[in-house]
């Protein structure tokens, strides 16, 4: 999924399902974060706050990575990679049977584990308490695991043909014939079967149709319009069971298949599209935001802690996804 879902439409249930705006903008936020948050290495910042957890120091901080963008693509190819970014975040395995327990599958256990998790330490810091935020913004980064089992569901984080492979694909997009671009297609033939990567971001977009025969022989029909549909609903009852609040999804359902008619490409498109529909709703997202209000450059150019702790919070929930996962995965939380 895109940032159509994972921001805009997530904040949009989240204010619907009972939130505070300033709660479900933490939220929406986070949800988005997890595909942009590519720092992945060790900064030394001055000035910072008692170290909270393990990956941070008292002039040091080793942020969590979740993301993989440009050159970083190319990593993709050592199993590390995969192990930490793609599996904890955006292809969790669904846990199926032997030959196929490392697809993903839509509304799965084992993500849904990890949006209870958040859920239930929400309610270990109520409004007010000093976890809030950071509980609130776990729940986020759980929420974009979550979203991401309905758009990457049957494909896996593996190098694996048999779980990705891709042959006779025919895709519609806004109602217009595409072909997918000629790097896709040579990655297959040199063996790069990751993820839905042979079918480009097309997974991702809303108003597309896909038909394939899979790695397995198997032939594929996919519809995203009516697999997000079924992912926000699902979303927002996950949201709304937790505030209490009645249930309003048939009349929140109209106005977002509105915002989902088409897959916009620019974040004020998006805007537009959403507030036009959702009346006193304000969305406003930048990838750099929480990074530019917790970290810049003081008097001598030196890396400082300027006070907000929300982007630190975010690697922190981060890392303790990635190490349930890792440690003991989870099934076991």
């Amino acid at each position: 999924m895109n940032i159509g879902f994972h921001y805009f439409v997530t904040k949009t249930l989240a204010v619907r399902a009972g939130f505070t705006p300033r709660e479900a903008q933490l939220i929406a936020y986070a949800c988005q974060y997890v595909d942009d948050a590519t720092d992945h290495y060790r900064m030394r910042i001055r000035n910072l706050p008692e170290p909270t957890y393990e990956r941070m120091g008292k002039e040091w901080f080793d942020p969590t990575c979740t993301a993989h963008k440009g050159i970083n693509n190319i990593l993709y190819n050592f199993r590390d990679i995969r192990n930490k970014v793609l599996m904890p975040f955006h292809f969790i395995p669904g846990g199926g049977q032997e030959d196929e327990q490392y697809l993903t599958e839509a509304d799965c256990d084992q993500a849904l584990k990890l949006v209870n998790r958040g859920l239930d330490r929400l309610k270990k810091a109520p409004a007010g308490h000093s976890q809030r935020q950071l509980a609130l913004i776990g729940l986020g980064i759980a929420l974009h695991t979550y979203e991401d089992t309905f758009a990457h569901q049957n494909f896996s984080a593996r190098n694996s043909k048999s779980d990705n492979g891709v042959t006779n694909p025919h895709i519609v997009s806004n109602d217009a014939l595409q072909q997918l671009p000629s790097f896709i297609r040579l990655q297959g033939i040199f063996g790069y079967c990751i993820g839905h990567g042979l079918l480009y971001t097309y997974p991702d977009r809303f108003r597309t149709v896909i038909s394939y025969t899979n790695g397995r022989g198997n032939k594929i029909y996919i519809n995203t319009t009516e697999r997000f549909i079924f992912a926000a609903e699902r979303t927002y009852q996950l949201l709304r069971y937790y505030t209490g609040k009645t249930d309003e999804w048939d009349s929140i359902l109209p106005s977002l298949r509105k915002c989902l008619r088409y897959n916009r490409r620019t974040k004020t498109i998006w805007r537009e599209s959403f507030a036009g529909q959702f009346s006193g709703m304000n969305y406003h997202y930048s990838e750099k935001t929480w990074r530019n209000q917790a970290i810049g450059p003081d008097r001598l150019g030196r890396v400082s802690f300027k006070g907000d702790m929300k982007w630190f919070w975010f690697h922190q929930a981060a890392w303790e996804q990635r190490k349930l996962f890792i440690t003991g995965g989870t099934a076991d939380m």
